[in-house]
C-alpha cells in the first residue's frame, strides 16, 4: 500500500467513524465499527445520487445548514426497515378480540374511542394492518372516535406511506387474498390501499429521541423492533417517554425478542391472548 493509499485509507475510516457518531445523534441508532462495511455500502447509492467520491464529502452536505435532503437520505439508508403487513399477528388479534370489546365497555357515555400510536412506521405497514383490523371488527367504526397516529425518523419511508402503494412483492408479505380484495385497489403493477383505510392514519416524521414528541395521551402505541438498535441508555430514556405518552392503563407492544427492564415503576408486564404487552400503571 503507498502512503497515498494509506491516507486515503485512514481518512475513510475517520468519516466512517464520524458518520456512527451522527448517525446516532441524528435517531439513536447505534453503529460502530464493527458496522463500517454495511456503511460503507449502504451509503454508496447516496454518494452516486450527489456524484460524490468521498464520505467525507457526503458528510459536509448533510453537516451544512441547508443539508436536510442529504441527512434524511443517509439516515434512510442506514436504518433497518424491514416490516410486513401484520407482523407478528398477535398484537392485531388482541387489539381486535379484548382491547376493541373493552373499549366498548368502557364508553358508558359518548362515542367509543381508540388513541393508537404507531412509533417507528417504516413505509406504512403496521398502521395500515391497524386500520384495517378496526374495519374488519367494527361495522359501524363511524361511530367510533378512532386516532391513528404514524410516525417514522425517516421522511422518505413517511412519504411513502402516505402514498400507499405498494408493488406485489410487498403485498405477499403477511396479507390474506381477503384483505388485498377489500383493502386494496390494483393500479397497474401496483396496488394501492383504499381511501377508506388511509383516511383513518395520519402520517407525520418524528424522532424517539427528540424533545419533540406527540403529547397523547393513547391508549395503545406499538414501537416494535426499533429500540434493539439503541442504546442501554437511549432505550430505556425512549420507554419512559412512551410511558409519559400513555393513558392511565394505556398499553404498549414491543417486538418479540425485546424485554423492558428497570421500568417496573411504570409499567406491569400483561398477557392478552397471545400477546405480551406493557401496561402503564
Amino acid at each position: 500500500m503507498t502512503l497515498l493509499q494509506e491516507r486515503e485509507a485512514i481518512d475513510e475510516s475517520l468519516a466512517l467513524d464520524r458518520i456512527c457518531h451522527l448517525i446516532h445523534q441524528w435517531c439513536g441508532v447505534t453503529l460502530n465499527a464493527s458496522k463500517h462495511y454495511l456503511i460503507q455500502n449502504r451509503l454508496r447509492p447516496v454518494l452516486a445520487h450527489y456524484q460524490l467520491k468521498k464520505l467525507s464529502e457526503l458528510i459536509a452536505r448533510a453537516c451544512d445548514p441547508t443539508g436536510n435532503e442529504v441527512r434524511d437520505r443517509m439516515i434512510d439508508a442506514l436504518t433497518t426497515h424491514e416490516t410486513l403487513f401484520f407482523r407478528d399477528s398477535s398484537p392485531f388479534d388482541a387489539l381486535a378480540q379484548i382491547i376493541v370489546p373493552e373499549a366498548e365497555r368502557n364508553a358508558t357515555m359518548g362515542r367509543p374511542r381508540l388513541r393508537i400510536w404507531s412509533a417507528a412506521c417504516s413505509t406504512g405497514q403496521e398502521p395500515y394492518s391497524i386500520a384495517m383490523r378496526l374495519l374488519e371488527r367494527i361495522p359501524d367504526i363511524g361511530r367510533w372516535e378512532i386516532r391513528i397516529l404514524a410516525s417514522d425518523v425517516s421522511t422518505l419511508s413517511i412519504e411513502q406511506a402516505k402514498l400507499g402503494v405498494y408493488m406485489d412483492h410487498e403485498i405477499r408479505r403477511g396479507l390474506k387474498p381477503d384483505h388485498e380484495r377489500n383493502f386494496f385497489d390494483k393500479v397497474g403493477g401496483e396496488w394501492r390501499i383504499q381511501a377508506r383505510v388511509r383516511q383513518l392514519v395520519q402520517f407525520q416524521p418524528g424522532n424517539l429521541l427528540s424533545a419533540n414528541q406527540p403529547t397523547g395521551p393513547f391508549d395503545l402505541i406499538f414501537c416494535r423492533n426499533v429500540a434493539i438498535y439503541f442504546g442501554d441508555e437511549d432505550r430505556l430514556r425512549v420507554f419512559r417517554m412512551l410511558a409519559s405518552r400513555l393513558a392511565p392503563g394505556g398499553r404498549l407492544f414491543v417486538g418479540c425478542s425485546e424485554v423492558l427492564t428497570n421500568l417496573t415503576d411504570v409499567f406491569q408486564t400483561e398477557r392478552i391472548g397471545a400477546a405480551t404487552c406493557y401496561r402503564k400503571l
